[in-house]
């Protein structure tokens, strides 16, 4: 049995880290790699792994996720990106 990471705990440096599972298609690569600010995370793609908060945003910003625990679009306006338009 896999374990799973704790729905919200802090980082080594203090961040607050919350758990993220992306999606793995058969020809993707095994990670994503997530740069702020200069500082590099690569994202496991098919399990679930905790990141710290801000790379979470990012991948929902991108649209790599929809959401994570503990998100809301009220605490984090303008977060999700605006549906486009289907013409």
């Amino acid at each position: 049995m896999s374990k799973k990471p704790a729905p919200s705990s802090t980082g080594p440096d203090g961040q607050k880290m919350v758990p993220v599972r992306l999606i793995r298609a058969k020809d993707d690569p095994e990670t994503l790699p997530v740069t702020i600010n200069g500082t590099l995370w690569n994202v496991p793609l098919g399990v679930e792994t905790s990141v710290p908060e801000n790379v979470a945003l990012v991948l929902i910003h991108s649209g790599h996720i929809d959401s994570y625990p503990g998100f809301s679009e009220e605490t984090h306006p303008g977060v999700k990106p605006e549906p486009k338009d289907e013409e």
